[in-house]
């Protein structure tokens, strides 16, 4: 197996152990008010914002993706809910349009994307026999075979990827 199959297969490891240690989704509120006049959620490339609910006097919600802005929500808005979505990398930034006398919130719900299909490891049917292996290595040069289990920390890294030779 080549090279580039190995860091195709470390690559797919890692991803699906982030997306099985992402997998639900979680709700961000921010605010502004006061002395905070504005305010940032940040969606990361892996993942889906969507704006749901905002209030407060005076607030201003507006999205930036790939150097573009929109503007969701103005000082004339008033509360509500709403369902604006975004795939990052991305943000939503929340100003206090009023100046330091208004205030506001806005809810949001960052999902993980689904995880890939051009990135998973296929058997094709009637193949033949193939051998899959987890391999671990501290240095990404001598690589073991390693079992499904919990690992505990160590002052070294340890990483991960997972290999497929076809069978006799």
């Amino acid at each position: 197996m080549s090279t580039k199959h190995y860091w195709i297969l470390t690559a797919l490891l890692l991803a699906s152990l982030q997306i099985s240690l992402a997998g639900t989704a979680r709700y961000v509120s921010a605010s502004v008010g006061g002395e905070r006049e504005t305010n940032q959620v940040v969606i990361a490339a892996n993942e889906v914002g969507e704006l749901i609910s905002w209030g407060g006097s005076y607030l201003a919600v507006d999205a930036y993706k790939d150097g573009i802005y929109a503007n969701i929500i103005n000082s004339q808005s008033p509360p509500g809910k709403a369902s604006f979505t975004v795939a990052g990398p991305a943000a939503f930034n929340l100003r206090a349009a009023g100046g330091p006398s208004s205030n506001g919130f806005a809810t949001f719900k960052i999902t993980p994307e689904s995880f890939p299909p051009d990135k998973t490891l296929l058997v094709e049917p009637n193949q033949g026999n193939v051998a899959i292996t987890m391999e671990s290595s501290t240095n990404l040069i001598h690589w073991v075979a390693s079992t499904n289990g919990i690992y505990s920390t160590t002052n070294t890294p340890m990483f991960f990827r997972v290999r497929m030779d076809k069978g006799q």
